[in-house]
């Protein structure tokens, strides 16, 4: 079994980052994974610190903003602090509120960059890009701590796109073929079926449409009530799966991610072999993908809170 009490999704993560934790316990069934987070934003008063009044504090948000706006890329805070005069803990508590309004996004330990909301205004920014950055350094280190095949994906028109492909050092075989930047269908995909679930009724019966569904395996489900009905239940219990589905010898768990307002974006899955016997339960594998995306999702401004346990 897998025995791991700790993942640092940023390893050499600064005292002033977030960072994310995955403890086993027992319970008395078997064993469960908890995830556990701890955050430590800097925001106790240093020296020098003074209390500022509302029109100061937006003037400075409003300048930290205009940074971002003008360099469009990722920025080191402890150098734009400098640059602009502020202390440690000033300037982390502005990208806070910053990154939970979605305005900047964090990529890495201490690092920042323009936010989904924010890339909306800029012409040379591309959101992809942005949630791209803010994922892929954790699904980097989950990929190498766990030896697993992620991919993190979302809709361009009515294809799913994969923006990032992390590769362990186990990777899976029957996930070769997959590439950054390929798209595949929704309805018989992992992370397409955890995109479809987050849509109304009314997008997801356009989407699948009266033709024809092609069946890529055997095991393809192509009904549309059948593909309706498996839609609610991914929305209720927060995954999906693609058992053998799009390849013969291929198994995909996938969850969501989301965005500062809580909207779901992107999905994040793990791909396995088939028939390989996994040391790994699907249970486990949820439980890994979960703390991967509430990482990126915090990554990108949502306010993950710790679970109970």
């Amino acid at each position: 079994m897998w025995n791991c009490t700790h993942i640092w999704l940023y390893p050499n993560v600064d005292t002033d980052e977030d960072f994310l934790t995955l403890t086993r316990h027992p319970k008395n069934h078997g064993t469960s994974y908890q995830t556990r987070f701890a955050v430590a934003t800097g925001s106790v008063p240093e020296k020098g610190d003074v209390v500022q009044d509302d029109q100061s504090t937006l003037a400075r948000g409003v300048e930290m903003m205009a940074a971002f706006l003008e360099k469009g890329r990722e920025i080191k805070l402890a150098d734009l602090s400098r640059e602009m005069g502020l202390t440690s803990s000033t300037a982390h508590r502005l990208a806070a509120v910053l990154l939970q309004h979605g305005m900047i996004s964090r990529q890495g330990a201490g690092r920042y960059g323009p936010g989904l909301r924010l890339a909306s205004l800029m012409s040379g920014v591309n959101a992809q890009n942005v949630l791209s950055a803010a994922a892929r350094p954790l699904m980097d280190a989950a990929a190498r701590r766990f030896g697993m095949t992620l991919h993190l994906g979302c809709f361009d028109g009515e294809m799913v796109t994969y923006l990032v492909k992390s590769v362990g050092r186990s990777p899976a075989r029957a996930a070769a073929f997959t590439k950054e930047g390929m798209q595949l269908e929704a309805y018989c995909s992992g992370v397409g079926r955890v995109l479809l679930a987050a849509q109304s009724r009314e997008v997801q019966s356009r989407y699948l449409g009266e033709d024809e569904l092609v069946a890529l395996t055997s095991r393809t489900l192509t009904d549309r009530n059948a593909l309706l009905k498996l839609l609610d239940k991914i929305a209720t219990q927060g995954f999906a799966c693609d058992d053998r589905e799009i390849s013969d010898d291929l198994r995909c768990l996938a969850v969501p991610v989301r965005d500062s307002s809580g909207e779901v974006l992107a999905a994040v899955s793990v791909s396995t072999d088939w028939p390989t016997v996994s040391t790994r339960s699907d249970e486990d594998i949820i439980e890994i993908l979960q703390t991967l995306s509430a990482g990126i999702s915090r990554n990108l401004g949502f306010p993950v809170q710790q679970k109970a346990g």
